[in-house]
């Protein structure tokens, strides 16, 4: 397990993309970007004092780096770790949003249906 911080990473934005990319700034992969995808995330467990586990199930797509990370475990773990600390910190400063504003594009569960209303 990593001790991800806010330091060890940052967005940036590019031109050519509609969603923010994610840049590491440190350790072995400092310099290496890449984008998430579809984010989801699955209770696991459920222990007696009813907290639960979950996993996050994530897709990403590496912008630049060493494609032999689109392999590797380790990079993958790390870059989940990352992804559990910008949900940890949105949630945290209440800077987050959860659907889209357009109605007309929501969609319920796994469904890419636009939901009629």
């Amino acid at each position: 397990m990593y001790n991800v911080t806010t330091n060890d990473y940052k967005f940036v934005e590019r031109a050519e993309d509609d969603f923010y990319t994610v840049e590491l700034t440190t350790g072995e992969w400092a310099g290496t970007k890449y984008q998430y995808g579809k984010v989801s995330a699955k209770i696991e467990e459920i222990n007696d004092d009813e907290d639960g586990i979950a996993r996050l199930n994530f897709m990403w797509t590496l912008i630049e780096g060493d494609e032999s990370l689109l392999e590797n475990p380790s990079f993958q773990d790390y870059i989940g770790e990352v992804l559990q600390n910008i949900l940890e910190d949105a949630f945290d400063s209440g800077n987050y949003k959860i659907g889209n504003d357009d109605d007309s594009k929501r969609t319920d569960n796994d469904s890419a249906e636009p939901i009629n209303q």
